[in-house]
């Protein structure tokens, strides 16, 4: 399937080979506003062996209003993070996000790219 892919994060996503070789590179878009992320830590009360627990909030800045609207033959790649969102808010299923549980890192554990990307599964 040939789709256009809008990246809506604000840094290049590369896809590698089986060869850990970098195919091809999705830019920032241009034309739409990057989707940010706000990460909220909340400290308990709770503590597992004298360490702190801690909970993370997370939540776009944008309101689920001003996601593009859906594009015939278009995918907007997003953070797995705003995926989650989009899938917990949203019946969209135009978003896509890079599956880094399989990434192609670096000699200092930094992701250069991924194989493929993780879609919103509504069966």
């Amino acid at each position: 399937m040939t789709v256009s892919v809008t990246n809506l994060t604000p840094h290049a996503i590369n896809v590698c080979n089986s060869d850990n070789q970098v195919i091809k590179t999705f830019e920032p878009s241009k034309d739409y506003n990057t989707i940010r992320v706000i990460k909220e830590t909340v400290y308990t009360n709770t503590r597992v062996n004298d360490v702190p627990l801690v909970k993370t909030i997370i939540s776009i800045q944008e309101s689920l209003a001003t996601l593009p609207t859906r594009e015939t033959d278009t995918v907007f790649l997003v953070s797995g993070m705003v995926l989650d969102f989009i899938k917990n808010h949203s019946k969209r299923t135009d978003f896509v996000a890079p599956d880094t549980n399989s990434a192609v890192r670096n000699d200092k554990g930094h992701i250069i790219g991924v194989y493929s990307f993780e879609v919103i599964n509504r069966a």
